[in-house]
């Protein structure tokens, strides 16, 4: 053979291996496209792990727009303000540095971080799931399933509409199952801890500022054209000797187009706890020691567009005993204009005075007042538990019912029916059962925060054996 006839026989050599080599690339491409286009990097390959577990791209996208859903829902109406849903979270900033998707990741993380070894702990001490948290799960996929019906899909395309491309029903039983062992883990840990007495009054006094229950008057006047002028008024509103001569100048000086809403004395009044006074610039003022009450002060915005007015009123260290109750509520509903009915309200007043007689024609014991809530309260927040709430303190209930609660002369067994108005939030008549009293506040907020301190500093050391370690799918997430 010839060295011109063998040149030959390797060209078409080669030229069959760039055939074939070709072939190969166009199925490799059909397959890869096939893929890419199918569910496998979203609900089969792993996107990251955390620790030993491994997570799906599926996965880690409910904990993404759990943490997106939550952050956008707490800002309430200001959230379009925030977070524009037209725009890719990527070109939106957190912060100078960290766009909204960077956090957004990073809340996901930390979360997969504390569900996994709290969920590996619980798994190693044996917990199962409880038949409420098995019922909870089967309620939701329930849920999921009618939301569907509703907009004429099924549940596992409702759930790709919400969560991306690849998330079924499988795929939220397993994350809720794997919550809900995570939940028991967090009680039963909590529950395990105990403090002296001594330990509670430590832990309440290096953060009494943060818990003591501020009572102040405030009142802002904004610089406008004048701010000369706008200091003045506020220097005279501070001139007040009490709360009724401070909401009198409040409604002397405010503008005539806002003045309606200073027409209620209490309308400047408010009671918070110290840490709600933080992003405040006069809050600094209301928590120095030594405050009296009735005090005033003028404050300079921090923006330097206006002065504030503030008037002291007293300071609660929470020295007092919490109360527990039960309570039946039948709400009124209101009318397609909002009102509130002379019918309706005689029609609910008669249900809850029949209610009454029903419990007092019995033991009027406490287990029977819970059974009539399970049976007829509509209070949702406690219908299932015997319209039970514990560990309250003052001012968490609607006025009449902290009245109520907290009388002087009260004790266990003492039922009332009280009735609250407020459009806002709702109307209607509460049977209410006095249980009892409780822990000191004090204590019960530092017992509180001890325990979560606890496991905070328990979860801090389970995150670092957690580590968080992105996969190629990962890149198909968000």
């Amino acid at each position: 053979m010839s060295k011109k006839q063998t040149g030959k026989t390797g060209n078409k050599g080669r030229n069959r291996a760039l055939i074939t080599l070709g072939a190969i690339a166009a199925v490799v491409i059909i397959i890869c496209s096939f893929v890419i286009n199918s569910n496998f990097f979203y609900n089969k390959a792993t996107a990251l792990t955390v620790g030993d577990t491994k997570y799906t791209t599926a996965e880690f996208n409910y904990f993404y727009n759990t943490a997106y859903n939550q952050f956008y829902n707490s800002l309430g109406d200001y959230a379009s303000a925030v977070i524009d849903s037209s725009r890719p979270l990527s070109e939106q900033y957190y912060t100078e540095t960290e766009s909204f998707a960077d956090y957004f990741k990073q809340v996901a993380f930390t979360q997969m971080q504390e569900v996994t070894a709290a969920y590996d702990q619980a798994v190693a001490r044996g917990l199962t799931l409880s038949a409420e948290d098995r019922q909870s799960i089967d309620d939701t996929v329930a849920q999921m399933e009618l939301y569907g019906q509703l907009y004429g899909v099924t549940a596992d395309q409702y759930l790709t509409q919400m969560y991306g491309k690849g998330f079924t029903t499988a795929t939220l039983e397993k994350l809720l199952s794997r919550m809900a062992l995570a939940r028991q883990f967090y009680t039963e840990t909590t529950e395990g801890y105990s403090f002296t007495e001594e330990e509670l009054k430590a832990a309440y006094a290096a953060h009494k500022d943060e818990y003591d229950i501020l009572s102040y008057r405030v009142y802002y006047v904004p610089n406008g054209d004048d701010a000369e002028a706008a200091y003045a008024t506020a220097d005279e509103i501070a001139t007040a000797k009490d709360g009724e001569e401070f909401a009198a100048l409040v409604l002397a000086n405010a503008p005539e187009e806002s003045r309606s809403a200073y027409t209620e004395p209490d309308s400047t009044l408010y009671v918070v706890d110290g840490a709600s006074l933080a992003g405040y610039d006069y809050g600094s003022w209301l928590l120095e020691s030594g405050r009296k009450a009735n005090e005033t002060t003028v404050v300079e915005s921090s923006s330097g567009a206006g002065y504030y007015v503030v008037m002291f009123v007293g300071r609660d260290d929470n020295n007092y005993n919490t109360v527990s109750m039960r309570h039946i509520l039948v709400q009124i509903q209101p009318d397609a204009n909002g009102e509130i009915t002379e019918e309706d309200r005689d029609e609910a007043k008669a249900k809850i005075e029949q209610i009454r007689t029903e419990f007092e024609s019995g033991d009027r014991s406490e287990d029977s007042f819970a059974a009539l809530a399970n049976e007829y309260s509509d209070d949702a927040g406690s219908n299932t538990t015997g319209g039970l709430y514990e560990h309250v303190a003052r001012n968490q209930m609607v006025q009449p019912i902290d009245e109520f609660l907290f009388s002087s002369d009260r004790v266990s067994g003492d039922t009332e029916i009280l009735y609250y108005e407020n459009t806002d939030h709702y109307t209607g008549y509460h049977l209410v059962y006095f249980v009892g009293q409780g822990e000191i506040y004090a204590d019960y907020i530092a017992d509180t925060s001890l325990r979560a301190e606890n496991y905070e500093d328990w979860m801090e050391n389970a995150r670092a054996e957690y580590p968080v370690t992105e996969k190629f799918a990962m890149r198909f997430a968000g």
